[in-house]
């Protein structure tokens, strides 16, 4: 695939006058930065900026759309998934971002298939439909800028992950009703093939999925050797296993994905949901284009009464996953790309958290038993 030139960065002064404090989410817990929430029709600069980032990141890390912005129809259409930033005042640049949409805002396309970044790729059960997605914000796209992956940028670098998890979870108590995130992730051709077996089988073993809530389209073939993989994999517990696998991973000169690494421990009860093929690349649409078919008019999802939170399984957070804002997570989806690229996904129940939000000035607790504001 010919890869066009990537837009010029878009100037500091148009970022700044689109970055209005009614658009502010909080400042960080660390590294002195700011997290704003923005979308493509309120922000157009910002967006392509945003756009212009991540097509530098992806393809740093091997992917990238090969276009000249990495905006697609979601960004665009009606109502926009919006994009959560994390802003430098000291530099004046965005460091990262994750791009977000709230269960309330999800529509389905003339088709009936949801209008989501994932269904392409997946097949979602009536059961997740209606008990999980409504109550769900699903997430993707999220990057750091290639130049704050590295320690070596100092403090600001450090805690860029740690800023978009602040902002997450600030989202989650200013949306009590959100009990779960849902989102992808990719690992590229160039990551050990070896690696990559030792992973999914490490987590089929230990977060193996018995509903069957969602499936990919197209599985990638298994041809993990079980036998050899349950004679490396001998620890006998989670924590045993775990540090197994980490320095096994460790001794091919690399390591787990470091968002891998933080979702295993959110939750000792999140579950597989299956590895699949992403052969084609992602539709795109560059600047600020119109999505196809604008005239159809979107079907919103029904949201149903609130359930009974002995339905939905809440369990404590190990002290590894507070350190990584694990409050914010309760479903995630990860998507594995090998070869060509494949998904794996997973999901993982956890309590609301008990800390405060800076801007929402309430407590944050379980959304169970609260009259939900019905899809529009």
């Amino acid at each position: 695939m010919t890869q066009q030139p990537i837009i010029p960065a878009v100037p500091t002064d148009v970022l700044k006058s689109e970055l209005t404090p009614d658009r502010l989410l909080r400042t960080t817990n660390k590294g002195g930065n700011v997290i704003y929430v923005v979308d493509a029709m309120s922000c157009p600069n910002v967006m392509r900026e945003i756009g212009r980032l991540r097509e530098i990141t992806f393809r740093a890390a091997g992917g990238g759309t090969g276009k000249e912005c990495d905006i697609d129809e979601y960004d665009l259409m009606d109502p926009p998934c919006r994009q959560l930033i994390v802003w430098d005042n000291e530099s004046e640049q965005i460091l990262g971002g994750y791009r977000f949409l709230l269960g309330s805002d999800i529509r389905r396309r003339d088709d009936g298939t949801l209008r989501i970044a994932t269904a392409h790729m997946f097949s979602f059960s009536d059961k997740f439909c209606r008990d999980y997605l409504p109550y769900t914000i699903e997430l993707g796209r999220s990057f750091v800028r290639p130049e704050y992956q590295s320690s070596r940028a100092g403090a600001k670098a450090l805690f860029a992950l740690d800023n978009l998890w602040d902002g997450l979870g600030a989202i989650t108590v200013l949306n009590p009703d959100i009990r779960f995130l849902f989102g992808k992730m990719t690992m590229y051709r160039n990551y050990n093939r070896k690696c990559r077996d030792m992973l999914l089988h490490f987590l089929h073993r230990y977060f193996p999925d018995p509903d069957g809530l969602v499936r990919p389209f197209e599985p990638i073939d298994n041809d993990v050797d079980t036998p050899e993989m349950d004679a490396i994999f001998n620890g006998g517990s989670y924590s045993e296993d775990y540090r197994i696998l980490n320095t096994e991973i460790h001794n091919h000169g690399i390591a787990i994905p470091p968002l891998v690494n933080a979702y295993m421990g959110l939750s000792p009860s999140r579950r597989r949901r299956g590895v699949g093929h992403h052969a084609h690349p992602r539709r795109h649409l560059r600047g600020q284009e119109k999505p196809p078919h604008p005239n159809l008019p979107p079907r919103p999802l029904t949201r149903p009464a609130p359930k009974p939170t002995h339905l939905i399984i809440r369990q404590s957070y190990t002290p590894k996953a507070r350190k990584f804002r694990a409050f914010v997570v309760s479903i995630i989806q990860l998507s594995f790309s090998a070869l060509s690229s494949s998904a794996y996904q997973c999901l993982t129940p956890g309590p609301a958290n008990p800390g405060r939000c800076a801007r929402a000035g309430r407590r944050a607790g379980s959304c169970s038993g609260r009259q939900r504001r019905p899809i529009p």
